[in-house]
């Protein structure tokens, strides 16, 4: 797994790291992210509020990642090039931005780091790659919970 690699439990991404994660990857990094597929979350409107990022991600040349099953993935973790590890409370979305308390902790120790690099891929192991061919009626649910995104 070379890149970056996360794994975020309510993907509502700001636009500043949606465009850093598309240059990432428009420059040949290989870029994952692992979110809860629609029936994992435990947050339908959370669900559908990322979903409005795919096709701009997909076409992007990020590869988003839908978790499967009917647990929910609640991780939060970042791998950098297997490197330097981010772990922490911080979910990508509004609410973790602006109301949370919310904290990471920057990981460099090898050991931990190899650890966090085999969980995520047990997750991406577990899950399976998103299209950017979104029936319509997704979408419409999708625009749907992007203008209450902020509450979310």
């Amino acid at each position: 797994m070379n890149g970056p690699a996360c794994a975020n439990a309510y993907f509502i991404p700001p636009r500043r790291l949606r465009t850093h994660l598309r240059a990432a990857a428009e420059r040949g990094v290989e870029v994952r992210v692992v979110a809860n597929s629609k029936t994992s979350t435990d947050s339908a409107p959370v669900y559908y509020a990322g979903l409005n990022f795919y096709k701009e991600f997909i076409g992007g040349g990020v590869q988003i990642y839908e978790y499967q099953g009917d647990q929910t993935l609640h991780s939060k973790v970042m791998l950098i090039d297997e490197e330097v590890a981010l772990v922490g409370s911080y979910n990508l979305d509004p609410r973790s931005a602006i109301d949370n308390s919310e904290s990471m902790v920057l990981i460099r120790d090898s050991a931990a780091v190899d650890d966090l690099h085999y969980a995520l891929q047990q997750d991406l192991a577990n899950a399976t790659l998103a299209t950017d061919d979104i029936p319509w009626s997704e979408l419409a649910k999708a625009r749907l919970h992007r203008v209450v995104e902020p509450l979310l």
